[in-house]
């Protein structure tokens, strides 16, 4: 969320993790990005399934990964605060 909220601060601190980064870019790519992270999503942490989906489809057919599993096997919300999508019944373990 901070890097949504405060880009700046979340540059700074991510410098201090990886200080042989160009602070240039990774101080506008952060501001650039920031406004990216929350859009279309109802909270922070939320996961699309139809995004990991097309990711897990493109992988699989570039030969990078050899999942046979949708991505509903790996997109979880039941940690998230209950404001979050409800279980849909498709993934085990998911909600309550």
């Amino acid at each position: 969320r901070l890097a949504a909220e405060k880009p700046d601060e979340a540059s700074r601190l991510f410098m201090q993790m990886v200080p042989e980064s160009d602070r240039k870019l990774v101080e506008e790519s952060s501001r650039t990005l920031s406004r990216e992270f929350m859009r279309g999503i109802p909270q922070w942490g939320y996961q699309n399934p139809q995004a990991f989906e097309r990711y897990r489809a493109w992988a699989v057919s570039q030969k990078i990964l050899s999942l046979k599993e949708s991505s509903l096997h790996f997109v979880r919300h039941d940690l998230l605060p209950s404001s979050a999508e409800k279980s849909d019944g498709k993934h085990p373990g998911r909600g309550k």
